[in-house]
């Protein structure tokens, strides 16, 4: 059962068994909008990381080489 509340000039649904108002369409949206960034945000971390790792490897393999030059 909802409740049916004027809040800030809006009708909004309110739920009294979860205690909080049902989120409105731009509220929603936004959630979706932050959701999404986030997960961009996410996405780039991991490929910097990806990136970061391919270098180090590189990296390691171009002293080993130079090692294994010194040692012949």
């Amino acid at each position: 059962q909802l409740y049916v509340c004027w809040e800030d000039g809006n009708l909004r649904f309110y739920d009294p068994e979860e205690g909080s108002y049902l989120l409105t369409y731009r509220e929603q949206d936004e959630g979706r909008l932050i959701a999404e960034s986030e997960r961009e945000e996410e996405r780039e971390r991991r490929l910097a990381a990806e990136a970061e790792r391919r270098a180090a490897q590189a990296r390691i393999r171009h002293l080993e080489e130079q090692i294994r030059h010194l040692e012949e």
